[in-house]
């Protein structure tokens, strides 16, 4: 008989994964759950695949996909049920419900329908006594609150309180060694950890929170230039300049608003990780698979991976959250699994919330590569232990009764033999990657530990478990929480939260200097496109000039067959001749076609000028690595979008002139003296008098035209020039408004990094004197000046006193992971 799979149930096992983390108390709940509404073993088996995230796992779609329609609404507030649990709603949990809701076709403002009454509604119609009587319900269980159709509703609310963020931990069996958390030294240091933690994470969350209002601010700070430049091409008085100039620019807005998009949610997730951080002191697990993790997760907390009763998948890619005795330890998923995370992958999910990182490796696979993330590590100033687990056979009882014989060896070839060889390796790794004496190296034979706690070994427990070395781990992690505690916490609340700030603050600061650096650019090209201009404004008036002075020169030179042939004839009929001359009708289509070439030549000038520059700027973009975007198109179409800015009509309108008319033969020749000379004194004299008179009007029609062309070319190219200059200043100063955002949301952000860093320092200053001080803003600024921070290299503080401190340099920068300096 064919099984069917509770695909609820496997819809909230995906929820549950989806943040990255499963608590140790999230998978027994969810196990006794699953027992509670009595699920099959085929979809028991497919829990256990999607918790182990096996390839082969059914997805979110395929889930989904086989949830009835008349089932979807109480699934749907049984995810978000889960999703809400922690008080926070992680993108990966957005994401997850908003793939469902593309599965089945719902839209966003449905789910918000369902989140709205549980976000606003609590205890309608109690009065204040019954409130304070009556638990305040979770979002999560308001969300369910009347949502009790099936038994996985009326399970889940059961579950939630389980699972929810302030019972967590509260029945976690405890498994101490009493060597190692016990006496009131592990409790005062508890109580000092704790207090610290309140206090810093008020000034942590404070400083998270303004840097998304900064960032904010920016992004609407975007929209509202753009917005303006739209505005000003509405109405009567339109800008064609600023409207070119907001669709150039919307390209260059989205790149920065998806940026600062991205930076929100980076921040959102520090947060988050902040707020998981803040009751516990911190250890993350890390290392390739079978290096020994789950063993030492086994040795430190008494549970191994049945003890949880989650199934028996032995690997996972997420991060599994095990609380005791105010630890808390994250164990990664195995670095190298097929389809898992690379180590750089796994060091940053943990990083800003773990106060301590043991890596696990194995004395039979150290290699160099193993050691690459730890740059990651040490750029955020993260303390780190290495645990060298060396393998041996034990479980071969010749093997093992052969070992205790001789176990003194193993302790010697810590200082010579194979075992040093093994750390030498290790000590010449590190430096490789230029983090030498960064981290301390531990040894330990892990596989001894464990025969330790096996009944079959009971009498010879002890003998295992001093050779295996754990303890000098364990005390390792003793002396992190005793004596260096406190400022672990500060570096990770604090500190750390610095580098969190720093990279949206580094990514606006190079965007900054990105619009600096093209304004910069275009305010050159601008200077330049005057300067290309004028030229092509010169070199048109000259082309003109030349031309127009060759046609007048051919015409005058035709005057006088012109004369010779007309000059009997009277002044109307002379006028009408010199109007039908074919010479006088082609001087003037001649000087219209000169018009239009000079007019075709300005503007190709033009347009090459503007792609030329346009070209130019496109290069030094590419070549430069820019991040300025403008709309993406052809380069070659979008600079020449610009002449599209200066008007229609760039042709000019062409000349407007009559010809000149021929004067009155009496007024050219006496008639008196007509009389008294012969016919070709006559002849002669009468076409010198018409030569001289059509030369004279020749050259002043030259002038006119010439100076009418003068005046129009140059209002022309006026226009031009001003309307393209208009769209550069448009551009110029757009990107003057976007840069001063930019440099606004810098300093908002720099104040906040220094902030932080002060108090940071303060806690510094503090730890070194062996004091503890209220970290409020006056105690702050009562100490420290200000702080000058490399982070993750070296910290300088300045102190308004000289303070004497009572460690060693050698120590405080061996525990702070940066170099110290102290300025008064």
């Amino acid at each position: 008989m064919v099984e069917h799979l509770h695909y609820p149930f496997l819809l909230l096992t995906h929820v549950i994964c989806a943040d990255g983390q499963i608590h140790s108390e999230e998978a027994k709940a969810l196990h006794a759950l699953a027992n509670q509404i009595e699920i099959n073993e085929a979809t028991q088996a497919e829990v256990d695949k999607i918790l182990s995230q096996e390839l082969d796992c059914l997805s979110v779609r395929e889930i989904a996909g086989k949830i009835p329609v008349n089932q979807q609404e109480e699934t749907m507030r049984q995810v978000l049920a889960i999703a809400h649990v922690d008080g926070y709603y992680a993108p990966l949990e957005k994401q997850l419900v908003e793939e469902v809701c593309q599965v089945w076709n719902w839209s966003l403002g449905k789910v918000n329908n369902i989140l709205k009454p549980a976000t606003f509604q609590q205890f309608p119609g109690l009065s204040a006594k019954q409130k304070e009587e009556e638990p305040e319900l979770s979002f999560a269980a308001r969300v369910l609150k009347n949502e009790q159709k099936s038994p996985l509703s009326r399970a889940l609310i059961g579950f939630i309180k389980d699972i929810a963020p302030e019972t967590l931990g509260q029945t976690i069996k405890r498994v101490e060694r009493e060597v190692l958390l016990s006496g009131p030294e592990y409790d005062e240091a508890i109580a000092r950890c704790a207090k610290i933690s309140r206090e810093d994470y008020a000034f942590t969350e404070s400083a998270l929170q303004s840097s998304r209002k900064a960032l904010e601010r920016l992004e609407q700070d975007l929209g509202s230039i753009l917005e303006k430049l739209r505005r000003s091409n509405q109405g009567k008085a339109k800008n064609g300049s600023a409207q070119e100039v907001a669709e150039q620019l919307e390209q260059s807005r989205k790149a920065l608003t998806d940026e600062i998009l991205r930076q929100l949610e980076s921040l959102n997730a520090s947060l988050k990780a902040k707020q998981r951080a803040l009751n516990h002191f911190s250890i993350a697990f890390m290392g390739k698979t079978k290096a020994g993790k789950s063993t030492l997760h086994a040795i430190v907390t008494g549970e191994g991976w049945e003890a949880i009763g989650v199934g028996k998948q032995r690997t996972t890619r997420l991060n599994r959250v095990y609380e005791w005795k105010n630890i808390r330890i994250i164990d990664t998923p195995g670095i190298g699994a097929p389809g898992g995370k690379s180590d750089e992958e796994i060091a940053r999910s943990v990083i800003d919330e773990s106060d301590v990182i043991c890596y696990v490796v194995t004395n039979d696979s150290i290699q160099e590569t193993e050691f690459r993330f730890v740059n990651v590590l040490k750029a955020k100033a993260k303390p780190l232990i290495v645990l060298l687990n060396v393998k041996y056979n034990l479980r071969d009882s010749r093997r093992l009764e052969h070992f205790l014989k001789n176990q003194a060896k193993f302790i010697d070839n810590r200082r010579n033999g194979v075992l040093k060889g093994h750390l030498d390796r290790i000590a010449d790794y590190a430096a490789s990657q230029g983090v030498e004496n960064y981290f301390s190296v531990i040894p330990a034979m892990l596989l001894a530990a464990q025969l330790s706690r096996e009944p079959e070994h009971k009498a010879v427990a002890d003998k295992l478990y001093a050779v295996s070395q754990v303890q000098d781990f364990l005390n390792s992690i003793r002396e992190s929480l005793i004596y260096y505690g406190p400022i672990r916490r500060s570096q990770t609340l604090l500190g750390s939260t610095v580098g969190s700030i720093e990279a949206p603050k580094a990514w606006v600061n190079s965007q900054q200097q990105e619009y600096r650096r093209v304004i910069l650019i275009l305010e050159g090209k601008r200077s330049k496109f005057k300067d290309r201009i004028a030229n092509a404004k010169e070199d048109g008036l000259r082309y003109f000039r030349t031309k127009v002075k060759k046609l007048f020169t051919d015409s005058k030179l035709r005057t006088s067959e012109f004369a010779e042939a007309h000059w009997q004839d009277k002044e109307d009929v002379l006028n009408r001749a010199w109007q039908a001359e074919p010479n006088s009708i082609k001087l003037n289509a001649s000087i219209q076609q000169e018009y239009e070439e000079v007019s075709r030549r300005f503007k190709k000038e033009i347009e090459s000028i503007i792609n030329e520059i346009g070209g130019e700027m496109d290069l030094i973009f590419k070549l430069g690595g820019s991040s300025f975007k403008l709309n993406e198109q052809d380069s070659s179409t979008r600079w020449k979008n610009i002449l599209t800015v200066a008007g229609a009509g760039i042709m000019l309108a062409g000349i407007g002139f009559a010809l000149p008319v021929v004067v009155a033969i009496g007024g050219v020749i006496g008639v008196a003296a007509q009389f008294f000379k012969s016919k070709n004194t006559k002849r002669r004299e009468a076409a010198a008098k018409i030569k001289e008179a059509l030369t004279s009007q020749l050259e002043r029609y030259e002038q006119q035209v010439l100076g009418s062309f003068d005046t129009d070319f140059n209002k022309h190219c006026k226009t031009v020039e001003a309307d393209i200059t208009k769209y550069f200043e448009i551009l110029i100063a757009s990107l003057k408004n976007i840069q001063g955002s930019l440099v606004s949301s810098e300093k908002s952000l720099d104040s906040l990094t220094m902030r932080l860093n002060k108090a940071y320092a303060k806690r510094v200053i503090d730890w070194c004197l062996d004091r503890y001080e209220l970290l409020e803003d006056a105690t702050i600024d009562r100490e420290v000046i200000s702080v000058k921070r490399d982070f993750g290299q070296q910290m300088t503080i300045h102190t308004r006193s000289e303070v004497s401190l009572q460690k060693s340099q050698a120590d405080i920068e061996s525990v702070l992971q940066e170099k110290f300096t102290l300025e008064y």
